[in-house]
């Protein structure tokens, strides 16, 4: 990622989170992970009824000239995939299973690679 700050020049920041994909097999969920994501996915739904309620309100055409409106639905529709496949297994997705439950590591698998068993 670039910076450029107003005093000028450039600087470069490169900083990567690895997340810990352990509470993700569902032997590891706790209650507490379970309310925090029934939480979050109320408040999904909420946002994405006012929304609703908007476009309603001021109809489609206008609605959409925002660019705001688009970014909200590409949210919208990132979060319902990506809990949609948290909830529902993949057919082309795998977790790699070690002896560790918190190892970064997903692997995803296309159909060919299915099929040949690797």
């Amino acid at each position: 990622m670039l910076e450029l700050p107003a005093s000028g020049g450039v600087v470069a920041n490169i900083d990567v989170s690895v997340m810990r994909i352990g509470h993700l097999y569902a032997q590891y969920i706790s209650i507490t992970i379970l309310v925090a994501e029934g939480v979050m996915l109320l408040m999904v739904l909420v946002f994405t009824g006012i929304e609703l309620s908007t476009w309603r309100k001021m109809g489609t055409s206008n609605y959409f000239m925002e660019m705001w409106h688009w970014f909200d639905w590409i949210n919208f529709i990132l979060f319902y995939v990506a809990f949609g496949l948290r909830s529902w297994p993949c057919p082309f997705c795998s977790m790699r299973r070690s002896d560790s439950r918190n190892q970064p590591l997903a692997l995803l698998q296309g159909p060919t690679l299915c099929d040949k068993g690797l």
